[in-house]
C-alpha cells in the first residue's frame, strides 16, 4: 500500500503523459485486487456444493517462513516511515523534486488515498461480477497466457537464430570490422555532439621532429598490413609497428617502457613464427575487390578517429599531472626509477593482480592448446636415440653422433647433435652458446638495478625467456629440455607464492604490502641494501619466466613432437613390412 500510494502521488504531480500512466496504474491495481480476492475466496472460503479437500496438519518448520513474512509485513507496514531516512540518503544524490515525498503509512485524506479506494472498489466489483466478466472474456476470445508466452518464445527463438546466423559468420575480419564500426559510430557521435576541441588547448604535433619521422615509418608499416596475403609478412609488419611504438618511447624519454615493448614484440613474433609452422603460408580467406575496398576505408577511419580522440583527450587536461607528485615521492626514498617503483610499491596491488591474471591466462591457454599432463616426458638422455622434428630428412641419423671411441661427439650445444646436418647452423649454435649465460646475467642485472636504472621483474623475466628461446631455436626441443629441466609451472607457482608472501608479510606491521629496506655491507662488494620491493619483483621475474617457458614448450616442443609422431606414422604406412615405431617421447604420454 505504501509503495502504491507513493507511485500514485508521483504520477499525480508529473507531466500530462504521466496522467495516462496514472490511469493505467489504477486499472492495474484494480485488476490486482480482483484476482487476489479471487484467489483468497477460491482457496479459503466455503462454496455451496463444494466438498472440503482433506488435509493434514503441517509442522512448525513449514509454517515458520510464511509466519515470519506475515509478522514482518505487520511490523514494516505501519513502520514504513522508519525506512524514509535510508531511501532519502540515496534520493538526495539527485536534484530535489518540486513536491518532495516521504514514506508513511498515512498521509491524510487526499487524491492518492482516493485513487487507492477507487482501485480497491473496482477490484471488489470485478470479483463480485466474476461470472459476467468470465462470460464476456470467453466471447471476446482473448488469447490465453500460455498461448501468448508460447508464441513469444517461438518468435524470440527464430529471431535469435536469424540474428546469430547473420552476425556470427565465423570470420574474424567480420568481427573486427563490426567492432571498429561500433567504436567509430560512438566516437564520431561524441565528437560531433560535444565538440571537445572548442575548449581544449591546441595540442603539439610533436616534441621533437624525430618523433614525426618514427611515427611516419610506423604508419607506413601499418598501412602495408592492409595488402599482404602471406601470414609471415603480416606478422613481421605488425611487429614493426610495435617496434615503432618502442622507438617513440625511447625518443620521449621512457626507457623502461621501450625496453619492455622491445622484449614483448620479440617474444610475440617468435610465438607467431612457432604457430605459423602448422598453418598455410597464405591467408585462405578469399577477399573480393569490393570487400577490400570497404575494409581499407573502415580501418583508416578507425585509426584516424582513435588518433583524434587521443589527441583531443591529451589537450583537454585540466588537472595537474600526477607524475610530478610520484617523482617527488620516489626521490624522497632515494630512488630514481619512477616506473619500476610505481609498479612494485605505489601500485603493487595492481601488479599482483595482473600477475595472477597472467599466470591463469598462460595455464588456461596452454591447456586449451594441448590436453596433456604438464610434464615434458623423457629427458634427453632417455630420448636421444630417436629422431627430432628437424632430423626427418636425415634417415641415416639414429641418435647422437659417435666419436672414434664410441663416446658422443661434443658440440657447442648440449643437444645440438640431435638435429640433422642440413638443419644445423654452426654460427647460430656458437652465438647461442656464447650469449646464453651473459643474457641470463643481464636479466638479473635488469632485475636488481630497477630502483635506479631501467629494468624490473617483468622485462628481466622476458630477457631470461629470450635466452631460453635462443637455445630452443638453435638446438631444438631436446636443447630446451637441457637448458630448462624444471617444469614451467614450478616457476609460475613459485613466482606467485613469492609475490603473495611478500604482500602478506606486511601484515606483521599491520599493512599489506608494507615495504622494508635492509642496509648492510659485504666484503668486496661494499654497502648494499635490499627491500621487500626487490623480493616482490623477483616473484614477477619467476612468473614471467615460467609463462614464457610454458608457451615455448606448448607451441614449440609439443608441435615438434606432433611432427615427429606424424612422420613416424607416415613412414610406417609407407613401409608395411617394417615394424611400427612410436614417436619418441610419446609412449604413455597423452598428446
Amino acid at each position: 500500500f505504501a509503495a502504491k500510494e507513493a507511485a500514485f502521488d508521483a504520477l499525480l504531480h508529473g507531466s500530462p503523459a504521466d496522467r495516462w500512466a496514472l490511469g493505467v496504474t489504477v486499472a492495474g491495481s484494480a485488476l490486482t485486487v480482483a484476482y487476489t480476492v479471487r484467489f483468497v475466496w477460491g482457496a479459503f472460503f466455503r462454496k455451496p456444493g463444494a466438498q472440503d479437500t482433506p488435509v493434514h496438519r503441517v509442522g512448525w518448520a513449514f509454517l515458520a517462513p510464511p509466519a515470519l513474512l506475515a509478522v514482518c509485513g505487520l511490523v514494516l507496514g505501519p513502520g514504513v516511515g522508519w525506512t524514509d531516512r535510508l531511501f532519502s540518503a540515496y534520493a538526495d544524490a539527485f536534484p530535489p523534486a518540486s513536491h518532495p515525498y516521504h514514506l508513511a503509512l498515512w498521509h491524510g485524506f487526499g487524491t492518492a488515498l482516493l485513487l487507492s479506494a477507487v482501485a480497491l472498489a473496482g477490484g471488489v466489483v470485478l470479483f463480485l461480477r466474476r461470472t459476467t466478466v468470465t462470460r464476456l472474456s470467453r466471447r471476446i476470445a482473448w488469447p490465453t497466457a500460455d498461448s501468448v508466452f508460447g508464441h513469444l518464445l517461438l518468435g524470440l527463438e527464430r529471431l535469435s537464430l536469424q540474428l546469430t546466423g547473420f552476425v556470427q559468420r565465423g570470420s574474424l575480419s567480420v568481427y573486427l570490422a563490426t567492432t571498429l564500426l561500433v567504436m567509430l559510430a560512438g566516437q564520431l557521435t561524441v565528437l560531433g555532439v560535444d565538440r571537445p576541441w572548442r575548449t581544449a588547448a591546441a595540442p603539439r604535433i610533436w616534441d621533437a621532429p624525430l618523433q614525426g619521422a618514427v611515427a611516419v615509418l610506423t604508419c607506413a608499416a601499418a598501412l602495408l598490413c592492409l595488402t599482404v596475403r602471406r601470414r609471415m609478412k603480416a606478422v613481421v609488419l605488425a611487429g614493426l609497428t610495435g617496434y615503432g611504438a618502442a622507438l617513440l618511447f625511447v625518443v620521449q624519454g621512457g626507457p623502461d617502457l621501450a625496453l619492455t615493448q622491445f622484449c614483448v614484440e620479440t617474444v610475440s613474433m617468435i610465438v607467431f613464427v612457432l604457430v605459423l609452422r602448422r598453418m598455410p603460408v597464405h591467408f585462405q580467406e578469399t577477399v573480393s575487390s569490393w570487400r577490400r575496398a570497404v575494409r581499407i576505408p573502415v580501418a583508416l577511419a578507425a585509426a584516424a578517429t582513435l588518433g583524434v580522440v587521443v589527441w583531443v583527450a591529451a589537450a583537454a587536461r585540466t588537472a595537474d599531472p600526477a607524475g610530478a607528485a610520484m617523482v617527488t615521492e620516489v626521490s624522497h626514498h632515494g630512488l630514481k626509477d619512477v616506473v619500476a617503483t610505481i609498479l612494485v610499491d605505489l601500485r603493487a596491488w595492481d601488479t599482483m593482480g595482473e600477475s595472477a591474471v597472467l599466470a591463469a591466462a598462460a595455464v588456461g591457454v596452454t591447456s586449451l592448446i594441448y590436453l596433456h599432463r604438464r610434464t615434458e616426458g623423457p629427458s634427453l638422455r632417455e630420448e636421444a636415440g630417436g629422431r627430432t622434428a628437424w632430423s626427418l630428412t636425415a634417415p641415416g641419423m639414429t641418435g647422437l653422433p659417435q666419436g672414434d671411441e664410441g663416446a658422443p661427439e661434443r658440440g657447442w650445444l648440449a643437444a645440438g647433435a640431435t638435429l640433422a646436418p642440413e638443419h644445423r647452423s654452426v654460427v647460430f649454435e656458437v652465438v647461442a652458446r656464447l650469449l646464453f649465460h651473459p643474457v641470463l646475467v643481464l636479466s638479473l642485472y635488469l632485475l636488481f638495478c630497477a630502483e635506479n636504472m631501467p629494468g624490473g621483474g617483468f622485462v628481466a623475466g622476458l630477457v631470461a625467456g629470450l635466452a631460453l628461446i635462443t637455445r630452443y631455436l638453435a638446438g631444438g626441443r631436446f636443447e630446451l629440455a637441457e637448458a630448462a629441466p624444471l617444469q614451467p609451472g614450478l616457476f609460475t607457482g613459485l613466482g606467485l607464492f613469492l609475490s603473495t608472501g611478500v604482500a602478506l608479510l606486511g601484515l606483521v606491521d599491520g599493512t599489506v604490502l608494507h615495504a622494508w629496506t635492509h642496509y648492510g655491507r659485504l666484503p668486496l662488494i661494499g654497502e648494499y641494501h635490499i627491500g621487500t620491493a626487490i623480493l616482490f619483483d623477483f616473484g614477477v621475474y619467476l612468473l614471467v619466466l615460467g609463462v614464457v617457458l610454458d608457451i615455448v614448450r606448448a607451441l614449440g616442443a609439443k608441435i615438434d613432437r606432433q611432427i615427429e609422431r606424424a612422420a613416424a606414422e607416415k613412414a610406417a604406412a609407407a613401409s608395411p613390412s617394417a615394424p611400427p615405431r612410436a614417436a619418441p617421447g610419446t609412449e604413455g604420454t597423452p598428446g
